[in-house]
């Protein structure tokens, strides 16, 4: 088995898109404890099925996911930055925004931010190093830092007012071109 401190390290490395986007997003509503809860579970779930799923495509995959997903993730993130600012600045009601912390929204946000677990999880596959306590320690490091990105996204909705809708969409935008370019 791998060196657990390292795979804790890939762990947080792979989250940090996760933490990213919940900050984002936790600026743009305020979210009670529960819903940050369950919000914070279903990416940490998407974080250990996506590596699970990546040992068992194989080889023949690897490489294609690893190209194209980031570019994809960038895509989406962009996509739905762009929506936030255009809402924010068309002024619509709350009702008719799309919500990524629910239904339809909330499976693309976890989708989104759970391909890297799925390239990764091909690579540890490839080299024998895959398990299911790595997988679960990829989704514990994930539930954590998506609930604190939410938590600090919310806190950050005290200064900048009303705003966060405004500032969620900049951090999704930059968020898509860091996965695109980089």
């Amino acid at each position: 088995m791998p060196n657990l401190l390292i795979m804790t390290m890939v762990a947080v490395a792979v989250a940090s898109d996760a933490f990213s986007v919940s900050l984002g997003v936790g600026t743009t509503k305020t979210l009670r404890l529960q819903r940050i809860g369950k919000i914070a579970l279903l990416i940490g779930a998407f974080h250990v099925i996506m590596p699970l799923i990546g040992i068992y495509l194989g080889s023949f995959l690897a490489g294609f996911l690893e190209e194209i997903g980031d570019f994809i993730a960038g895509a989406i993130l962009i996509f739905l930055g762009y929506k936030m600012i255009v809402q924010y600045q068309e002024g619509q009601d709350k009702a008719s925004k799309f919500d990524l912390t629910r239904g339809t929204g909330l499976l693309v946000f976890a989708v989104t931010v759970s391909i890297d677990a799925l390239t990764v999880g091909l690579t540890l596959g490839l080299a024998g190093a895959a398990s299911i306590l790595i997988a679960l320690i990829f989704g514990g490091i994930a539930f954590i830092m998506t609930a604190v990105g939410l938590l600090l996204g919310g806190q950050l909705t005290k200064y900048i007012k009303n705003k966060g809708e405004l500032v969620g969409g900049v951090l999704l935008v930059i968020m898509g071109a860091y996965f695109i370019l980089f």
